[in-house]
């Protein structure tokens, strides 16, 4: 049994580090070397979680077994919601004018 669970992500998400990567190389570089660092490094640690998801994580046939298993269990049963008194709106008086003659 492996040791972790490797968490399956979407392409996107190592589309979005590549580009991060890259906006923060040519673009936030001439903002602030700082910034562009510390951005440049998020984007690296995400496509290597993107990496390791793809090579580490289940395969979509795992997944779908694990879905179905999922969806077999019995649901625990509730206990009922208690009902809630309804309020009915209360009707305001109006004044009625009297009529013009």
């Amino acid at each position: 049994m492996p040791k972790y669970k490797i968490a399956p992500l979407k392409s996107s998400f190592m589309l979005a580090s590549i580009l991060i990567f890259f906006i923060a190389v040519f673009l936030i570089k001439n903002i602030s070397y700082q910034w562009a660092w510390a951005i440049g490094f998020l984007g690296a640690i995400m496509f290597c979680s993107a990496l390791i998801s793809m090579t580490y994580g289940p395969l979509p046939e795992i997944r779908i077994k694990d879905e179905i298993k999922a969806a077999e269990r019995k649901p625990t049963k509730k206990k009922p919601a208690k009902k809630k008194a309804i309020r009915k709106p209360v009707k305001k008086a109006v004044k009625k004018k009297p009529a013009k003659k």
